[in-house]
């Protein structure tokens, strides 16, 4: 069986999703305990294992008695429990859950599509279909789906609080058979509470600061040179620059936003991080999906019926890659690039009045732009 650390798949950044003005952050956790086990002939299944997690606050019933496994990541940030059974190649088996603690339940809820398409991801499989799915009292959502070597996979996702589940099987064929075995092992679930767990209390965000800085004078330009140590990044604007700092997230890891803004009269140029990342939370393999989220975030806070965010092209920035939009709206055009990085994500956004922007100027800036995280 490989590592659980190898299985557990991607926490993103989503709130690189809320670029500008949002203070939620949310993050998505998504894992699979996944194992194998052969049966016997249909009409000679064995009695199955009756599983009581007293720590997990859950009951489910697996072929045998399965292993447990329990690991840490993300520097202490989340610790996952995963049970899981192995036996041959027929079937996979997992039962896994994880505390998220700084969430609301609409916000837990809110994220089972996004896990999905993550353990689903990780599984090399595509997703069919996808349903809400209501298990001892327990609401939540199922997954379904299929790959190559397995022909059917079926993921659910529960919460009881600020608890989630994710209880996972695939099976090398698709017919009546391995779907009734699926069928018990899913419907065995149960948890304790009825999922009417709570939250931990999360105390509240610190009220965020605004301060001023003049940069260096760059003597070819006349523009002023932004260097943030903090941030590992610098940047060419056209004058004095505004710092908001906001913290958007304590639980369970710190993240503070932070937005640079310099205006010229006609444009304005502004540089939002968001950081820093645990480590092991973003890395080079992940830079694909965390921007596929980076960028639906940015759509979903910009676009709208009357501005519209159109890709351009995919980007590289001192080695990181990003990718380039143009916003438009009737009134204002600019251009944008979005980065994610291990420590932060980056989005670098000029927009001004149609009559008043400049291409040459908003080059300037872009050109400008480095990134150097240690």
């Amino acid at each position: 069986m490989m590592p659980l650390q190898s299985l557990c798949s991607v926490i993103f950044y989503r709130d690189m999703q809320h670029i500008l003005s949002s203070s939620t952050f949310r993050i998505i956790f998504l894992f699979a305990a996944l194992s194998a086990v052969v049966y016997g002939q249909k009409t000679k299944a064995p009695a199955w294992y009756s599983l009581d997690s007293k720590d997990g606050g859950f009951s489910i019933k697996f072929p045998q008695k399965p292993k447990f496994e329990t690991d840490t990541i993300l520097d202490g940030t989340f610790t996952t429990n995963t049970y899981s059974y192995g036996r041959g190649m027929e079937f996979d088996f997992g039962a896994s859950y994880v505390e998220f603690r700084g969430l609301t339940d609409d916000q837990l809820k809110g994220e089972f599509d996004v896990m999905a398409k993550g353990a689903f991801l990780s599984m090399k499989q595509a997703i069919l279909s996808n349903k809400p799915v209501i298990s001892n009292g327990c609401s939540g959502r199922e997954y379904t789906g299929e790959g190559v070597i397995y022909k059917s996979s079926r993921v659910r996702f529960f919460n009881s609080g600020q608890r989630l589940f994710m209880i996972s099987v695939k099976a090398l064929k698709n017919d009546s058979r391995s779907q009734a075995v699926m069928n018990y092992f899913l419907d065995s679930f149960r948890v304790f509470d009825g999922c009417t767990g709570g939250f931990d209390p999360v105390r509240k965000l610190n009220p965020g600061k605004t301060e001023y800085i003049d940069g260096i004078l760059d003597a070819e330009t006349g523009w002023r040179k932004l260097t943030s140590v903090k941030g590992e990044f610098q940047a060419l604007v056209p004058g004095r620059i505004e710092v908001e700092t906001q913290e958007v997230m304590v639980q369970p890891m710190a993240i503070t936003e932070t937005t640079y803004s310099s205006y010229d009269g006609a444009t304005s140029y502004v540089i939002l991080t968001k950081g820093e990342l645990p480590a092991g939370m973003l890395t080079k393999a992940r830079e694909r999906y965390a921007l596929d989220f980076s960028e639906k975030g940015f759509r979903k806070e910009f676009e709208t019926e009357a501005t519209r965010i159109i890709f351009v092209r995919n980007i590289i920035r001192s080695g990181f890659g990003g990718r380039e939009f143009s916003v438009e709206s009737p009134t204002h055009i600019g251009l944008a690039q979005i980065f994610v990085t291990k420590k932060r994500s980056y989005l670098f956004i000029t927009v001004g009045e149609r009559k008043r922007f400049s291409p040459a100027l908003s080059n300037r800036f872009f050109s400008s732009i480095g990134i150097s995280v240690k």
